[in-house]
């Protein structure tokens, strides 16, 4: 199941309505959009896995 999803990305068949990527720091702003139903699309918060 899992190949026929990656097919449907691979195809663009899938499609994504990201708003806007939010850095961790500014959660509280991400969270205000999705609660005041303002967000028309998916709110993503990213995250920093790098290590210095």
């Amino acid at each position: 199941m899992q190949d026929e999803i990656f097919a449907f990305y691979r195809a663009n068949k899938v499609k994504r309505n990201v708003m806007q990527i939010f850095p961790m720091e500014q959660f509280a702003e991400a969270l205000s959009l999705v609660k005041n139903g303002k967000a028309q699309g998916k709110v993503v918060l990213a995250t920093n896995n790098h290590k210095s």
